[in-house]
């Protein structure tokens, strides 16, 4: 719900274990302030 709710989504990669999560905004050829918001939630949902 993190990427729709910021219209902006990440690259996903499974493995035994565990779930990568990235973002990265190709339109700026880096990662943006977006990026860092989204990560940020993202931590937050893994440590509750």
């Amino acid at each position: 719900w993190i990427a729709h709710r910021e219209d902006h989504h990440p690259d996903l990669a499974l493995g035994y274990s565990r779930c990568t999560v990235r973002f990265n905004t190709h339109d700026v050829g880096g990662i943006s302030v977006s990026d860092f918001h989204c990560a940020g939630a993202v931590d937050a949902l893994q440590k509750a």
